[in-house]
């Protein structure tokens, strides 16, 4: 029996199939037996297993093939990977490869990340074999690298480009007026000045990093976050109160207003660039007609969701994204896996998680960040559970919960102490529901 590992870009593999050739190749020499219409022209991280008297994995961009290999050691096998600290399961002996004759998928969404604050620059290829492919794996070229932002970070960024430290007792007038008096803690965003240092900056970082792609040999980053900084204040000055009156009494406008002509600006020289903008506290909630540019993604983060409610549920978060969602091509949503009272419960939001990315599906949402503090004493057994479900959720979210519970529990901790895990787990959920502390 020979492996065909097709790949569309350099990817060596070693695939540990019994008594089994492994040989790699490129799509122009898949034998005649697996031609098919469009050639295997696969999207990014689109994935197939084939057999017949050989067998065949495949799949599109620098990733899909990897994935392929990993959803055939797992599927097929029963190879699992449980900790990003490299705790797996390997079974004994193979399976039988007649049963399984095609496989094949493509992740729900494009972007997959789950934070869990174990941000230490190492690569995790726990979450390749996973399929995650958020920047927090820090993966490189052998596991089809992960993607990333670009400078100067991934998230409330504002203060980064003007910070109240550089500018604040010199241009008091490029921070937030409020009620009179101006405010570090924001900026003004309809104020030319800031528009022009952020745009000269961001420029900057563009270029920076092509300059640090070409020299690693590495995908350009393809997202910049342009976003508020973690207040709840805004500017009420005349403009901004102007534009934020006309856009349904919306501060959210301001910040699309601000990052849409910085969008502008970059479209033609970096037609592959998307900035990400928060929609978050004061501004979950959507301008009455303003649009994102084409090249503009917006990341809505209901932090003031009731956790224990699924997203419909939760009225206003579930106008905010149908608002959004009418208003930008390109949506995200930030989620928050742990709820931040002080009786953390270990699956207050899994339970819901599946029904929640499907409703993101439903609403043509492209990138899910989940964030999943790691804290061990009051996470207890349940943080390495809660990674791993959501992960494969991410994934697919029509995935069946208890399944994965099942699996996991059985999986990694054993028959007898799984079963006391999932009766414990269940005894949590039924205490959670309907608890918003």
């Amino acid at each position: 029996m020979k492996l065909c590992l097709a790949v569309s870009t350099l990817l060596i593999l070693i695939v540990p199939v019994a008594q089994s050739e492994v040989n790699v190749i490129s799509k122009s020499q898949l034998p005649t037996v697996f031609r098919s219409p469009a050639d295997y022209d696969m999207q990014s991280e689109q994935w197939l297993y084939k057999a017949t008297d050989d067998f065949l994995l495949f799949g599109g961009g620098t990733r899909g093939t990897i994935y392929a290999a990993y959803h055939f050691l797992e599927d097929v096998h029963g190879v699992h990977w449980w900790t990003p600290w490299g705790e797996e399961t390997v079974p004994s002996s193979p399976a039988t490869i007649s049963g399984n004759p095609t496989l094949a998928g493509v992740p729900a969404f494009p972007y997959r990340e789950i934070h869990g604050g174990i941000d230490d620059n190492i690569e995790k290829p726990f979450y390749a074999k996973n399929r995650c492919n958020g920047r927090i794996a820090f993966l490189g070229a052998n596991y089809g690298w992960s993607e990333t932002f670009g400078l100067p970070a991934m998230v409330h960024t504002f203060g980064r480009y003007i910070s109240a430290d550089q500018y604040f007792s010199t241009h008091p007038e490029y921070f937030a007026l409020v009620d009179g008096v101006r405010n570090p803690n924001q900026l003004c965003m309809s104020n030319d000045d800031v528009y022009n240092i952020i745009l000269t900056q961001l420029t900057q970082y563009i270029a920076q990093d092509q300059a640090t792609a070409l020299d690693g040999g590495r995908p350009m980053p393809r997202y910049y976050d342009l976003s508020q900084n973690d207040s709840t204040v805004y500017c009420q000055c005349a403009t901004c109160a102007a534009l934020i009156q006309a856009q349904g009494n919306a501060p959210s406008a301001t910040v699309l207003n601000l990052v849409n002509r910085l969008a502008a600006a970059i479209k033609t020289s970096y037609p592959n660039v998307k900035l990400s903008t928060l929609a978050y506290q004061e501004t979950e909630k959507a301008p009455s007609s303003l649009q994102a540019e084409s090249n503009v993604a917006i990341r809505l983060a209901g932090i003031n969701n009731d956790f224990a409610q699924p997203f419909s549920a939760n009225t206003s978060f579930d106008n905010n994204i149908q608002a959004w969602s009418n208003l930008a091509n390109h949506l995200y949503i930030w989620h928050y896996l742990r709820t931040y009272g002080e009786n953390y419960a270990h699956n207050f939001v899994l339970n819901n998680l599946a029904g929640d990315l499907q409703y993101c599906l439903n609403h043509n949402v492209e990138a899910v960040f989940l964030e999943h503090e790691f804290y061990p004493f009051s996470v207890g057994v349940t943080w390495d559970f809660n990674n791993w479900a959501a992960i494969k959720l991410m994934e697919n979210p029509n995935l069946s919960l208890d399944s994965l519970t099942e699996t996991f529990c059985n999986g990694y901790y054993g028959s007898t102490a799984g079963a006391a895990i999932r009766q414990y787990m269940n005894q949590i959920s039924s205490a959670a529901t309907g608890n918003t502390d």
